[in-house]
């Protein structure tokens, strides 16, 4: 037994911040955990995907500002990709398994909603059977997926329909659906990781850098077709507001993964039943809240 000296007081640390997964530190062990409970429990021994769908920046205001659509926006896209996914391999009563996560922000923690997903490539049966889908063009549901939320919008009452049809009339519209290569079974490290990247942290303390004059910081990260650099300079005033965004964003995040929908008897080993072969939406709402300054709407 120990014995605190005379006069010495100690202060006890808990091991973790309970930052509610916004820490990029304490966050990477979730990541962890998250990539191996999908992988181990939820994934079946067949062939993936990881799609990222994307929206315009014109559209993007209206999910800042209403984050329930955000929940229909998974739902759109989890119709655009089963539907492709049936059409293209003829399968009218295919199943599919999607795990969908929402991400709120972008590189340079601006607000830039869109979706990532992991995704069978290919469609279940009840009979047990897995049809791996062809090699085939996105084009089919990128249209598919920028005509239903143009249209959701417009039913809504938020899109002028002057402005739907002008979204329907570009050739370039800002619409994006964008896919991986094809991952086999065997391959889990690459599975692993891409079921970590869909619930990354939104900012990483590496891509930081301060300023010794100033205090300005310097956040590093992808190259920007728009600025044509790969960093953006923050005064101390606004670093700490861009991070109230994000902080705010992951006070949100994951209470929706918790209670996520999740089909019943999932099972990994008897494709059988629609319960046991498709794994649903599983949607990770990460959400950004109560900003006063966000930044550029991306």
């Amino acid at each position: 037994m120990s014995h605190r000296p005379k006069g010495v007081q100690y202060v006890a640390f808990g091991f973790s911040c309970k930052g509610r997964w916004f820490c990029p530190s304490c966050h990477q062990k979730k990541v962890q955990l998250f990539g191996a409970l999908v992988t181990e429990t939820i994934l079946f021994p067949v062939p993936h995907r990881h799609f990222t769908l994307a929206l315009p920046k014109m559209l993007r205001p209206y999910f800042r500002f209403n984050r329930d659509l955000l929940k229909d926006l998974c739902r759109i896209a989890h119709e655009c990709l089963t539907e492709y996914m049936r059409t293209t391999l003829g399968l009218p009563d295919g199943l599919p398994g999607i795990v969908m996560a929402i991400h709120t922000f972008g590189e340079y923690l601006d607000f830039h909603p869109h979706l990532h997903t992991l995704v069978a490539d290919g469609l279940f049966m009840r009979d047990g059977l897995f049809h791996v889908l062809p090699e085939a063009s996105l084009k089919p549901v990128e249209e598919m997926f920028r005509a239903r939320v143009i249209t959701f919008l417009l039913e809504k009452g938020l899109l002028p329909p002057e402005r739907g049809r002008m979204l329907r009339g570009w050739v370039h519209s800002g619409f994006n659906v964008h896919r991986s290569r094809r991952v086999l079974p065997d391959q889990r490290e690459d599975l692993e990781r891409l079921a970590q990247y869909i619930i990354r942290n939104p900012f990483s303390v590496e891509k930081m850098q301060v300023k010794e004059h100033g205090g300005s910081i310097i956040y590093r990260s992808g190259l920007n077709p728009k600025i044509q650099r790969n960093f953006e300079v923050f005064t101390p005033c606004e670093w700490p507001l861009r991070l109230r965004c994000v902080a705010a964003l992951w006070a949100a995040a994951l209470a929706t993964l918790g209670s996520s929908r999740r089909l019943p008897n999932t099972s990994r080993t008897k494709a059988s039943s629609s319960s046991a072969t498709t794994v649903g939406t599983q949607t990770a709402d990460r959400r950004e809240t109560g900003c006063p300054k966000g930044g550029n709407e991306a």
